[in-house]
């Protein structure tokens, strides 16, 4: 005589396999949220960087807006210098989903950057001012505008009420 599973014993395994699900799936997606969030922090600490290897080249800052980025994650802007030269600030590629905005004061010394990943949800940021990066809730799913990139104003922290990393 073979015998089968009964019904009762299905049910149990479908129960256990059910609370398992609700227990580690809201745990992955806590996960994916912080790798979200590591892309966005890394990319700001890399275009920091490349914002001060122009400034040292050229002794000022480049504004960037989310408008320059490319779909690829490009960030490529053809700046008209203070004193009327031309140059190119390239920045290849963003990590998916992340955008990136700068504001520069009108002399162009003092920078704010602030980057977020869409998916994420927090903004990180830098004020070339004060070497040290903050961050600040977001929403996942909203992406980063300019208008949230605080104004960059020399020897002044530009980011009061946004927490140290």
């Amino acid at each position: 005589m073979k015998r089968g599973f009964t019904v009762v014993e299905l049910l149990i395994v479908i129960l256990i396999i059910s609370i398992l699900t609700a227990i580690s799936y809201p745990m992955f997606t806590k996960y994916k949220i912080r790798a979200y969030n590591a892309a966005a922090l890394s990319d700001l600490k890399a275009v920091y960087t490349t914002e001060l290897a122009f400034y040292s080249t050229y002794q000022e800052f480049v504004q960037i807006s989310t408008a320059n980025i490319t779909p690829s994650g490009r960030i490529f802007i053809n700046v008209v210098l203070l004193d009327g030269n031309n140059a190119v600030f390239d920045y290849n590629p963003l990590s998916a989903h992340v955008l990136a905005s700068s504001k520069v004061d009108a002399s162009r010394t003092s920078l704010v950057l602030v980057t977020k990943n869409t998916i994420g949800t927090k903004y990180f940021a830098q004020d070339n001012d004060f070497d040290v990066v903050r961050t600040k809730p977001g929403v996942s799913g909203q992406p980063l505008q300019d208008a949230d990139v605080p104004a960059s104003t020399p020897n002044q922290d530009d980011l009061v009420g946004w927490d140290n990393l």
